[in-house]
């Protein structure tokens, strides 16, 4: 796990973010603060305005995709 900054956030990547939601039985990351980092875009979701998007890049630049968590 990625060491906590002083104020005791974890920061993660987003892909790491939704490994460990899939698939963390222990729930190592219940009750703690994460910082995740991307930019926004248009939420899909009705009732949502914006989500948290990263480009994933496969093999290169050309091959890049949005990843974007779904809105709370």
């Amino acid at each position: 796990m990625p060491v906590a900054t002083a104020d005791g956030t974890i920061p993660l990547r987003i892909s790491e973010y939704v490994f460990r939601a899939l698939y963390d039985e222990q729930r190592s990351l219940e009750g703690k603060r994460i910082r995740l980092s991307g930019f926004v875009t248009k939420a899909k979701q009705e009732g949502a305005a914006f989500q948290l998007t990263r480009f994933v890049l496969a093999c290169c630049a050309a091959q890049q995709q949005g990843a974007a968590l779904p809105p709370i």
